[in-house]
């Protein structure tokens, strides 16, 4: 269920419809594609992932500096660029995580 969900909001993210993962899970909520017990159960886990962050720019903010202070040194549409291909990264692990 959440790994179903984890991968319909990745569309919306890789087309650019969205930038945050929880801004596309909404996405797949409203549009029906997931379940609002899918929508609520991912956002837990989202949220146990980031370990107390508020988003996944504090995570590596706080966690991967080095990463952060990298990613903040390019042009503001690369950054956005960056930070899309570091989200569906993430999003391809949890999935990979959930599914072994």
């Amino acid at each position: 269920m959440i790994a179903h969900a984890l991968k319909c909001c990745k569309t919306f993210i890789e087309s650019q419809h969205d930038y945050y993962v929880c801004s596309a899970l909404e996405t797949c909520r409203v549009q029906g594609l997931i379940s609002e017990e899918a929508f609520e159960a991912s956002l837990n886990y989202i949220d146990k992932q980031l370990d107390g962050n508020y988003s996944l720019d504090t995570w590596i903010h706080d966690n991967r500096f080095t990463l952060y202070k990298e990613i903040k040194a390019l042009h503001p549409f690369l950054q956005k660029a960056a930070f899309r291909k570091i989200r569906l990264q993430w999003i391809d692990h949890m999935v990979e995580v959930l599914n072994a």
